[in-house]
């Protein structure tokens, strides 16, 4: 496989890349023969994952599954802007909000009472760091 003219030597059979770009294939038939691909663009899509990166932000959800309210408890060391989204599994965003925090801790509550029952991401951006918890949602 290669990137641009850059060579990705041993891959087999799946690549998994964080850059976009064009890449081909080269085949390599086990009596000698190669044949290179056509270019191929890939894009990187940024989507809402769960991750379990150490981080200064600190967030619980209270209760799990929620029903008509996704309660969260907001934890700073020091004052900080949150910025809290909501995506659903599909990645479409169902709520956000900029909440300012002082030193402590501060208890939000979303209302959830129009969202589908499932999946949701609930993702936490402060100067202090990031974080990401999976959520479900119940009648």
């Amino acid at each position: 496989m290669d990137k641009g003219s850059s060579n990705i030597n041993g891959l087999l059979p799946n690549y998994t890349t964080s850059n976009g770009g064009y890449f081909r294939v080269l085949v390599t038939s086990p009596n000698g023969c190669t044949r290179k691909s056509a270019k191929t663009q890939v894009t990187v899509v940024n989507c809402l994952r769960e991750t379990n990166l150490e981080s200064a932000v600190d967030f619980k959800i209270l209760q799990v599954p929620f029903t008509n309210s996704l309660d969260l408890q907001l934890g700073a060391v020091e004052s900080d802007q949150f910025n809290v989204t909501v995506a659903d599994a599909q990645g479409r965003i169902v709520f956000k909000q900029a909440i300012h925090s002082n030193e402590g801790s501060e208890t939000i509550s979303i209302n959830s009472q129009n969202w589908a029952e499932g999946f949701y991401y609930v993702n936490i951006n402060s100067n202090s760091g990031s974080k990401t918890a999976k959520v479900v949602k119940i009648k």
